[in-house]
């Protein structure tokens, strides 16, 4: 996987989880951070880190959103950044894109 902008929509409380494939790269023994802000320069209003919401391992992450945190979140669009960092402490970003958490259309 290489560095790129991801879009992505959550449906107001609902989970949500996305696996990506990083072929090649044991993430098991990195940290990792995902940042979600309403714009660039603006307060977290979710913050993801290892075992609390990122699941790293050979070869892939898992992001998951649980349905109270896209329903803390808001209805709205969002933006997000996504990082890693490997065992010697230095960070990579891999993705950033916007959030757009939407309205249900089944209650």
């Amino acid at each position: 996987m290489k560095y790129g902008t991801y879009d992505f929509e959550v449906p107001t409380a609902s989970y949500w989880s996305q696996q990506f494939t990083m072929a090649g790269y044991n993430l098991t023994d990195y940290t990792a951070r995902f940042t979600v802000r309403a714009h660039l320069d603006s307060s977290v209003l979710l913050a993801l880190t290892k075992n609390n919401g990122i699941t790293l391992a050979n070869g892939s992450f898992t992001i998951t959103i649980t349905s109270a945190q896209a329903t803390a979140m808001g209805i709205g669009e969002f933006v997000y950044d996504f990082e890693i960092t490997d065992t010697s402490g230095h960070p990579t970003s891999l993705m950033q894109g916007t959030i757009t958490v939407s309205n249900r259309t089944n209650k």
